[in-house]
């Protein structure tokens, strides 16, 4: 079984990783961190949206035209889910998986993030420090949230898979 998480879904998964043995022969983590930065899952605990500059490092301050446009164009209900999601975003985001997966076999656990991704940031040096120690396969795109879906990422996510 290969199991694929991107965004929130790449916050899920190492946090079950923390949890329980790995059930997956192979594992893609995309567009995810393994230490949130703070203001991020601050933030995302009040049910509100913070992004990234697009250097995937500084957290915008204030109000972004972003998220004046995402509080323009959606009804109450979406907003509320939104807000919901959020939060349940920052019970998983401020774990600090560096630690909580130390122990753990990540040798078949693919990591790939995106330099200028301004949904959940860019790797941290200690973040990549970790995967290098831990033997986790890992994959620097110079796009943003979504640049593992290009041609060539999807490429280097299938080599990953087909080999034993």
């Amino acid at each position: 079984m290969i199991l694929f998480a991107h965004s929130y879904g790449a916050f899920v998964v190492p946090n079950y990783l923390a949890l329980k043995p790995n059930i997956a022969d192979k594992i893609v983590i995309m567009a995810g961190r393994l230490n949130m930065d703070e203001k991020i899952w601050n933030s995302f605990s009040e049910g509100k949206l913070k992004l990234f500059e697009e250097d995937g490092i500084t957290v915008k301050e204030g109000i972004g035209m972003e998220e004046i446009m995402f509080q323009l164009f959606l009804s109450k209900k979406i907003s509320n889910k939104m807000a919901v999601k959020n939060k349940m975003a920052a019970g998983i985001g401020h774990k600090r998986f560096t630690k909580l997966l130390k122990t753990k076999d990540l040798s078949d656990v693919l990591y790939v993030y995106g330099v200028k991704d301004q949904s959940v940031g860019r790797l941290k040096k200690e973040e990549i420090y970790f995967l290098e120690d831990n033997n986790v396969e890992y994959i620097k795109l110079e796009g943003g949230h979504g640049s593992m879906f290009d041609e060539k990422p999807i490429a280097e996510i299938s080599h990953f898979i087909q080999k034993k």
